[in-house]
């Protein structure tokens, strides 16, 4: 069912284009100015990160607390993971709020990055740093561990990407650090956000909006591997099969070495799939929704719930819903660049992926 309402949706929007009519509206409408001024205010900003820098240490605090004291509180390492989920369902409401918490943006940069040089600034502005930050949380997340190790994980995390600002300055986490850029992909479905064709001025708007304005970036299609992988790893770790292979390779299913290793397969799988599905760089971004989606069913169905049917009812509905955006998205973009005939032809393997993943949603995440 999946599968089939993304074929219908991509062959009414090819119908739509040949008789010259857009795709999905990519409305928007602008904020009101003392709502725009105070998005913008450092005030609020500051406030927001000294929030972060705490829910950090309350979090680190509880997994310590939970270590030694384990009668005292249970399931430390399932708020952790809460606290995380929350961070990306607020980020697809409420724009980038990975960006907004991060404690390092309270760093003030080194002196190298107050006073560019802009002929010594050659370095990449890419997404590659990402790439293995990415990885490492997804395996601090997805692994079994106890609450001690997940608090040293969390501090040798914390402590590289403080050692990465340090040298290369705050902007560094807009690139580098997993949840800022994790959580800045999914701002850009958020309903608020800016609009790069005024002048970035905040707007209400279509969620398509913030994908069809994106400009390509290098490494993006890494960062999607990385983020597709955590969601396989997330899924695979549950299912039987894993649980029989791990053994028989005698590893304990959903130890570190084994989850590391998962990951790793599921990089390079998803490095291949996304390859192969973005032909051009720039259509990269159309997967962003189909992520989304597939990040909100897996999170979904970690909970713990006494209706299991609506549960799973509703992240099947997630994923299909991010599929059939990213459709679109993908839609408005190859139009907007090539005629009909081509773009058909550049987004035709987008849209197989595509296919094959909603068809895939239902023995994963539930009904379909």
């Amino acid at each position: 069912m999946g599968a089939a309402a993304v074929v219908g949706l991509a062959g009414w929007l090819t119908a739509r284009a040949h008789r010259g009519r857009a795709g999905l509206a990519l409305w928007r409408r602008p904020l009101p100015p003392r709502v725009a001024r105070w998005a913008r205010a450092p005030g609020p900003r500051r406030a927001l990160r000294t929030l972060g820098l705490a829910g950090l240490a309350v979090a680190l605090g509880t997994l310590l607390v939970a270590s030694a004291m384990p009668d005292r509180l249970t399931e430390p390492v399932g708020l952790v993971r809460a606290g995380v989920m929350a961070i990306g369902l607020t980020s697809l409401l409420a724009g980038p709020v990975g960006r907004l918490l991060s404690p390092w943006r309270l760093l003030r940069p080194p002196l190298r990055a107050r006073d560019p040089d802009p002929a010594a600034s050659t370095g990449s502005k890419g997404l590659g740093p990402a790439i293995p930050t990415t990885l490492a949380v997804a395996a601090l997340l997805i692994a079994d561990l106890d609450p001690a190790r997940l608090a040293a994980g969390l501090v040798g995390y914390a402590l590289l990407v403080t050692a990465a600002v340090a040298v290369r300055g705050p902007d560094w986490c807009a690139r580098g650090e997993a949840f800022e850029v994790v959580s800045g992909l999914l701002a850009r479905l958020a309903p608020v956000g800016p609009d790069r064709a005024a002048r970035n001025t905040l707007v209400g708007r279509s969620p398509l909006l913030g994908i069809v304005q994106s400009a390509p970036r290098p490494g993006l299609r890494g960062v999607l591997a990385a983020w597709s992988a955590g969601l396989a790893a997330a899924a695979a770790s549950r299912a039987d099969w894993w649980g029989e292979a791990a053994t028989a390779a005698g590893l304990a299913p959903e130890g570190l070495p084994a989850i590391a290793l998962l990951l790793l397969a599921a990089f390079v799988l998803a490095s291949v799939v996304i390859r192969a599905a973005t032909p051009r760089a720039f259509l990269a971004d159309a997967l962003v929704p189909a992520l989304a989606g597939w990040t909100v069913a897996i999170g979904l169905t970690s909970l713990p719930a006494p209706d299991r049917v609506l549960l799973e009812t509703v992240a099947w509905s997630a994923v299909l819903a991010g599929h059939l955006l990213s459709v679109s998205a993908a839609h408005r973009m190859t139009t907007a660049r090539f005629d009909l005939r081509a773009a058909r032809a550049v987004q035709f393997p987008l849209r197989l992926a595509l296919i094959a993943g909603a068809a895939g949603a239902a023995p994963v995440v539930g009904p379909g």
